[in-house]
């Protein structure tokens, strides 16, 4: 079986095609990986026009062509636009989303069948055709759920504990600015 028998899968939209239309729009955050400043991009108000642009929405995957990174999107993530930097993953109804992800991420057959498609000699990227023709060995959708549950709860702690980290790194900047100013 293929990637392309199990996903839906097609790229983002170059930013470009968006950024030159004429007439009424409105600001829509662009998806990334990075928890960066926050980036908008006017796009139509036109239904037809805004048909032809991919929006995040629950269950799908994304696969960043650069960092061979993939995420399912999250709650709150809903909405934005996929830039050209990114393969889409439809998953249908008999692949688990997280399982997808996890497999895209860590399974070291997949891994080695990605190194043989990637092009580039600088920055390497996959070429989304060669990408649908990679095989993909499914284990029974009880088997896909356990692994994509257990992969979540890892996903979900890493989280936490940055969060945790960022926090108290906060609190050392407060404790150190309020030392400062009762030193005063």
């Amino acid at each position: 079986m293929k990637i392309a028998d199990i996903a839906n899968i097609y790229q983002g939209i170059t930013l470009s095609r968006i950024k030159n239309h004429k007439g009424e729009t409105e600001k829509c955050l662009i998806y990334s990986f990075v928890d960066s400043e926050e980036n908008y991009i006017d796009i139509p108000k036109d239904e037809n026009l805004r048909a032809e642009i991919p929006f995040t929405k629950g269950d799908i995957v994304l696969l960043n062509l650069t960092s061979h990174r993939a995420s399912i999107i999250q709650d709150g993530e809903e909405g934005m636009v996929i830039p050209s930097t990114f393969i889409v993953l439809e998953p249908q109804r008999y692949i688990n989303p997280y399982y997808l992800e996890w497999y895209l991420n860590d399974d070291r057959d997949f891994y080695k069948n990605l190194q043989i498609i990637k092009q580039g000699s600088i920055i390497q990227t996959i070429p989304i055709q060669s990408f649908r023709e990679i095989k993909i060995n499914l284990p029974p959708i009880k088997v896909q759920e356990k692994i994509g549950n257990v992969s979540k709860m890892i996903k979900q702690s890493r989280n936490l504990f940055e969060e945790k980290e960022k926090l108290l790194k906060d609190m050392l900047i407060y404790i150190n600015q309020e030392g400062i100013r009762y030193d005063k």
